[in-house]
């Protein structure tokens, strides 16, 4: 289950999907004007907390409803069906802990086999960014005449050939070959991924989520050595059931500086006042990008995920 682009598919669904854009976006308004807007403070914080306190107490009280019907339901059978309908409970409660110890043996076997792979993903992240070429060029040749042999041989063939190092732009055409990740992609984004090393899927311990990690060599572009995703799935290892996403966590990118930011440009705007004046404002605006997938989305209810 574990890997990178190939192996989300066996995860379960294409994490890689494009994450809807919100109504609202407070990138969009006067930098100068709304810094609160666009670095949230602490009390934005706050607010989010008390949301999701407000959340787990209305589903508690949902819960509560719902055992009060059934507790109704059962009073109104006739006392031989309402007893047969207590047998039919024990027998799903039953079932139900056979399934918990099924996802936790699953859990364990992805974890082996995850283990086992591990080295020939280590393998491939080497040969795409010709890891072992670079040793073989610093290890002395015990076979001087071959080594000469294939030398000169070499030397016959397209200049600038012996130059090139591992497998260039491996992910990037691999991610252009999945059509809801290649419309993501735009030039700019196509340079900047010209630094990206590998791509890993690190699996929860318990089976029920996974973390996407795009390991990125020094560039220009941003500090970040890693960029990641996190998705909270709990049913991702029912393989019967369609995944549901219970939360998804991006990170923030640290760009070198604005005017190379691949998901924000800052644009001067005229802004007339009340009494006529105009002034410029710059604003920050969101550009089609790539790199916009690493932004966390909030998921409403049961949100599902194809």
């Amino acid at each position: 289950m574990s890997g990178p682009i190939e192996q989300n598919s066996a995860s379960g669904g294409t994490p890689l999907a494009p994450d809807d854009a919100p109504d609202f976006n407070p990138s969009e308004l006067p930098v100068e004007d709304n810094i609160s807007a666009l670095n949230p403070d602490q009390n934005a914080g706050e607010n989010e907390d008390d949301d999701e306190e407000e959340e787990e107490e209305e589903e508690e009280e949902e819960d509560d409803d719902d055992e009060e019907e059934e507790e109704d339901f059962l009073a109104a059978l006739p006392p031989p069906i309402r007893s047969r309908v207590e047998d039919l409970k024990n027998l799903n409660k039953k079932r139900d802990e056979y399934m918990e110890q099924y996802l936790r043996e699953r859990a364990e076997l992805e974890k082996k086999y995850s283990a086992l792979c591990q080295p020939l993903y280590d393998a491939r992240r080497d040969i795409i960014n010709g890891v072992e070429s670079k040793q073989e060029e610093k290890s002395p040749s015990t076979e001087t005449n071959e080594h000469e042999a294939d030398k000169s041989s070499a030397d016959g063939e397209v200049e600038g050939e012996a130059e090139i190092v591992g497998i260039p732009e491996f992910w990037t055409i691999a991610m252009c070959n999945i059509e809801t990740i290649e419309e993501l992609i735009t030039e700019r984004d196509a340079e900047c991924l010209k630094y990206l090393q590998d791509i890993t899927c690190e699996d929860f311990p318990n089976g029920l989520g996974f973390t996407l990690k795009f390991h990125f060599k020094s560039n220009p572009y941003f500090t970040n050595s890693v960029l990641t995703k996190t998705y909270d799935v709990p049913n991702l290892l029912l393989l019967d059931d369609e995944p549901i996403l219970k939360n998804v966590t991006g990170c923030d990118i640290d760009w070198k500086d604005q005017d190379i930011c691949l998901t924000h440009r800052v644009v001067c705007k005229k802004q007339r006042n009340k009494k006529g004046m105009i002034r410029h404002v710059k604003k920050n605006e969101r550009t089609e990008s790539f790199f916009s997938f690493f932004q966390s989305s909030k998921v409403t209810g049961c949100g599902r995920h194809g």
